[in-house]
């Protein structure tokens, strides 16, 4: 898989197609990575050049030991527009990449084309609030070499992954493939891979756009209105519970549980 040197870490990049360019950013969660576009990457690429990324600490990219939080995904994001998009970049982010994309929209300006949200989180109160004293003790606590190993080993644990997987991150539990639990459980028993979970369980990762996603309001002609240079054609896919203002049709995505199928 290709890399890209990013600071002083390495992410790894999927990238396929050609025609103007679409960057695809995942959620995170326990096994994490760009394999969650693995069935949307080969229909964009027929028309696209699209590029997929590995979040730091995420997938095959680098895993260090630092403090993860929304600040520096949104900035990961934007610079790599700036590295793979010399022309405007179209942006489909899913959960909290959703929102960190949402995030990087505001500072990329001109050079986003088009920003798609997945069942994005940051909105009425999912995954959105600030990380409180406790959250931050549990972050230190799945840090730590010996207990936190132990603690992650758990929610690693095969099962863990197969419940994760039926019963929220599927509506169909049957696409839960015994090839696609593997990739999960390899994923999650990575070196490094339990700093981003220790930061995601204790909330540092919460990401509140609801003031932001406002802004997301398009006339009848397209023509955004109000945005304060944030996104210049906004596309939203979004749930039940995360309806944004928007005046035009938005069709579901198959196979997501946050309740956009129905």
């Amino acid at each position: 898989m290709p890399r890209w040197a990013w600071r002083r870490y390495s992410i790894a990049v999927t990238e396929v197609g050609k025609g103007s360019l679409v960057l695809l950013v995942h959620g995170i969660y326990a096994g994490s990575s760009s394999y969650e576009f693995r069935r949307l990457l080969p229909l964009l690429s027929k028309h696209y050049r699209v590029v997929a990324l590995d979040l730091l600490g995420c997938g095959g990219s680098d895993k260090p030991d630092i403090d993860y939080d929304a600040q520096l995904y949104t900035d990961l994001i934007v610079d790599a527009v700036g590295e793979f998009g010399p022309q405007a970049t179209a942006i489909v982010g899913s959960s909290l990449g959703a929102a960190f994309s949402v995030r990087a929209a505001r500072r990329l300006d001109s050079r986003l084309a088009q920003l798609v949200t997945i069942c994005p989180s940051g909105l009425n109160h999912r995954l959105a609030d600030p990380q409180t004293d406790r959250g931050r003790a549990l972050t230190r606590f799945v840090r730590s070499p010996l207990a936190g190993r132990a603690a992650f080993a758990l929610l690693a644990s095969r099962p863990s992954i197969a419940w994760f997987l039926k019963h929220q991150a599927y509506a169909d539990a049957a696409s839960t493939a015994p090839e696609v639990l593997d990739h999960y459980s390899q994923v999650t028993h990575l070196r490094g891979a339990r700093f981003v979970a220790a930061h995601f369980l204790g909330g540092a990762l919460n990401c509140d756009i609801f003031k932001l996603s406002n802004r997301l309001t398009i006339d009848a002609s397209g023509s955004p209105i109000g945005l304060n240079a944030f996104v210049r054609i906004p596309n939203i896919a979004f749930g039940n519970a995360e309806r944004l203002r928007t005046t035009r049709s938005v069709h579901p995505i198959a196979g997501c549980r946050c309740g956009c199928t129905g």
